[in-house]
């Protein structure tokens, strides 16, 4: 029931204790973190790929590139364990496409004269600082 619930806060996560050890992998979180071959699997902020910077603050959006643009935002989700003195947080990584907005188009059957003439006017003048 947890795990269903760490993923609708943020389909790819992490689960941390205070100590900072992973203890659990939500998902995909290659393409936030930089992970080898035999690492220590301790959370430390110079895990994260190099466009979420050193800098990253939970809640801020990051923008990154490469195929389809999109934004990541961090959040950290503090959990009180059964344990006294043991504490989790959860690290969900909310990503957002950054899709292009589509151009509207004025549909001419609604520009009235007056419109018209106020467009030509500008594209008159648009045109003359170009040239």
């Amino acid at each position: 029931m947890f795990d269903e619930l760490a993923t609708a806060v943020g389909p790819d996560g992490l689960l941390i204790t205070n100590e900072f050890q992973i203890l659990w992998v939500y998902r995909d979180v290659s393409r936030y973190l930089m992970l080898a071959r035999g690492a220590k699997l301790q959370f430390d902020i110079s895990m994260l790929i190099p466009q979420l910077g050193r800098d990253a603050r939970v809640g801020q959006l990051h923008v990154l590139e490469g195929g389809e643009a999109h934004t990541v935002q961090l959040m950290a989700y503090p959990l009180k364990m059964a344990a006294p003195g043991e504490h989790s947080v959860l690290i969900a990584f909310k990503r957002q496409s950054m899709a292009k907005p589509q151009p509207t188009f004025l549909d001419p059957k609604l520009i009235d004269d007056t419109v018209a003439a106020r467009l030509e006017t500008l594209e008159d003048k648009v045109n003359t600082n170009v040239h």
